[in-house]
């Protein structure tokens, strides 16, 4: 990717299906892979190239961990922080799992407040505030920005109160 990231095809051609989904090589626990979004995937029969909210009684965002639910109906939901953000969001045909500093406000990281960013065009500057303090990370409750479990010793935190279950964070 021209953004550095890692991908890997999420099928056995991706030239012929252009099936994919971000490795997480970089996030808080490198040594236990949690299910991702698969973008795009299929579900009653249309494809999804974002987190949706079809088909669910509650209209919490949700989105496929396999590149189609019909077969597999392999699922999680999609994160929602306190002050908006959506994850994954979509930016320019990729999936972001956390905030990024691609194309906006000179370098300092941003998010989607939609699930595909082109649809709605909201978006906010990241910060602290969207941290949920406590979080348990590896079993151990934090009350502020780590470095556990990150090799580059980076400070993180969790968007969500149990990063063992819900992987997604933010760099501090």
């Amino acid at each position: 990717m021209s953004d550095g990231k890692h991908w890997c095809a999420t099928t056995g051609n991706y030239d012929v299906d252009k099936k994919w989904m971000y490795c997480n090589i970089t996030g808080p626990d490198t040594n236990k892979e949690m299910p991702k979004c698969v973008f795009p995937f299929t579900y009653n029969g249309k494809n999804y190239s974002s987190c949706t909210e079809d088909g669910r009684r509650d209209k919490k965002l949700w989105c496929a961990t396999t590149n189609n639910y019909d077969i597999d109906k392999k699922l999680i939901l999609c994160t929602i922080t306190k002050t908006g953000c959506v994850f994954p969001f979509i930016y320019k045909g990729k999936a972001y799992q956390t905030c990024t500093t691609l194309g906006h406000n000179e370098g300092k990281a941003w998010c989607a407040m939609t699930p595909d960013y082109q649809t709605g065009l909201k978006w906010r500057l990241c910060n602290q505030t969207d941290c949920v303090f406590p979080f348990v990370f590896r079993g151990k409750s934090y009350h502020s920005c780590t470095r556990a479990g990150r090799a580059d010793r980076g400070r993180w935190c969790s968007l969500t109160s149990n990063a063992d279950t819900n992987t997604t964070w933010l760099l501090c």
